[in-house]
């Protein structure tokens, strides 16, 4: 089923008789509510008692234009069109009920002021509902009647789960995506994917899955945990600090001659990366390899001097190697 963009004749011609026809109701219903509430209500307000009708009719006329934009441009969330319908059904029972009172007395006068007040409301609904029908996508509304069975799913499986109280005993970002029915990304994925090839269901193990997953955040953030803490241990040993100089006579500077293994930040701070050069040749003699962080560490210099005097020491080495060949 596909909705059809294009209007006949006849249904323009309708379409333009439902609206002059609302318009006209609209206004006489507005009149004939007018004059009586302000009968009515005029013994207690004087001549402020136009006022009451037009708090009531306009504050009702302006929630119902405001839940048909809602409708037509936001499809709101249910506690919304909750609050728009309770808002509109008070006014029009108060409204009622002012009328029934101004023919009381009288069951002609008691019918037909309650005539003008449920024309004037009940076409208002029913151009709204006509609107709404007419403005719907078949493909869209099947897809929000699926998603709204995969929330209700959701729902099935948190209170089966967590029981009755299960909005207090969920993870906080679960409860709001159901209760909002914004679902995951994967879930709408694939609810969409079944609804486009016709399917009405197979979406249930994606709700499943993200359901469950998000059930078990603790044990899930726990995993993360541990596993972070294991990428530290084993990067570890490549930032651990060298045994300190008086567990290693062999790295003391005075222990040998020639350039110290070893730097002072006030000394090393100075000097280039050619003058660092022979401190570095006599570490790589000393202890065979050396890492460029071991260099900074070590000589306590940046890791441009660090990475440049490492460079030179090792091509003067590999000159001399050649050299004796």
């Amino acid at each position: 089923m596909t909705a059809r963009k294009d209007w006949t004749g006849f249904e323009i011609a309708l379409g333009v008789a439902c609206g002059a026809l609302g318009g006209a109701v609209a206004i006489l219903g507005f009149t004939d509510i007018f004059v009586t509430v302000n009968h009515v209500v005029a013994p207690w307000w004087g001549w402020l008692a136009w006022t009451v009708i037009v708090l009531g009719e306009g504050s009702g006329l302006g929630s119902y234009l405001g839940w048909l934009l809602l409708d037509l441009r936001d499809k709101p969330p249910r506690r919304v069109k909750v609050f728009c319908a309770c808002y509109l059904s008070t006014f029009a029972a108060l409204s009622l009920l002012l009328n029934v009172y101004a023919g009381r007395g009288s069951v002609p006068g008691t019918v037909s002021h309650g005539l003008a007040v449920v024309a004037f409301f009940g076409y208002l609904v029913f151009i709204k509902v006509m609107v709404r029908r007419l403005s719907a996508d078949p493909a869209a509304e099947r897809l929000a009647l699926a998603l709204a069975d995969a929330r209700q799913h959701a729902i099935d499986l948190c209170r089966d789960r967590r029981g009755l109280l299960w909005r207090y005993r969920v993870p906080s970002l679960l409860r709001r995506q159901i209760l909002s029915a914004r679902l995951a990304d994967e879930v709408r994925e694939a609810v969409t994917l079944k609804v486009s090839v016709g399917a009405t269901g197979g979406w249930e193990a994606t709700v499943r899955t993200w359901v469950f997953r998000e059930l078990n955040l603790p044990a899930l953030a726990s995993k993360a945990d541990s596993e972070a803490a294991a990428d530290i241990a084993r990067s570890a040993p490549e930032t651990a600090p060298q045994a300190s100089p008086a567990a290693s006579p062999q790295a003391r500077p005075e222990a040998r001659s020639g350039p110290a293994l070893r730097l002072a930040a006030s000394k090393s701070r100075s000097m280039s990366a050619g003058d660092l050069e022979p401190h570095v040749s006599a570490m790589l003699d000393e202890y065979g390899s050396v890492s460029q962080a071991r260099v900074k560490r070590d000589l306590h210099v940046s890791t441009e001097k660090a990475a440049g005097a490492l460079r030179l020491a090792k091509r003067g080495r590999t000159v001399v190697s050649i050299g004796q060949r």
